[in-house]
């Protein structure tokens, strides 16, 4: 909690299917393949795990989906992303096999128990005036 004074903590755990995006925003989602490929249909979605980090940097500064590094203490810090089992296959976060931003949901997905965890933390403005 000391982590992160003054924030409401939301998480959100979706089961896996196959063929299926785990998607999450607090405004309705319409004309997802608008959404998926032009950043100008995301920017309602400040609050969501379809807009980049860096897309939503002017406006807010922590979301479901950061661009999280190992390497960046600060960044681990602030939206820790589990190790152990489930999150251990070397491939699974392989840029060589998947692209950046496919690695960047993939770190969400415990690959034992089939569920997708997103946490963000949210300071109460944010939420009532940018989230909806």
């Amino acid at each position: 909690r000391s982590k992160h004074p003054n924030t409401v903590h939301i998480s959100v755990q979706i089961p896996h299917q196959d063929g299926m995006l785990p998607l999450i925003s607090t405004h309705p989602l319409h004309h997802l393949r608008f959404l998926l490929s032009e950043s100008v249909y995301r920017q309602q979605h400040l609050c969501s795990n379809i807009i980049t980090a860096k897309e939503r940097a002017p406006f807010i500064d922590q979301g479901f989906l950061s661009d999280f590094s190992k390497n960046n203490k600060e960044d681990e810090d602030f939206y820790e992303i589990p190790d152990g089992p489930g999150f251990d296959l070397p491939y699974q976060f392989d840029e060589r096999m998947r692209d950046k931003q496919s690695v960047l949901i993939y770190r969400h997905l415990n690959l034992k128990s089939c569920i997708w965890q997103f946490d963000a933390w949210y300071h109460m403005t944010e939420l009532v005036d940018l989230c909806g």
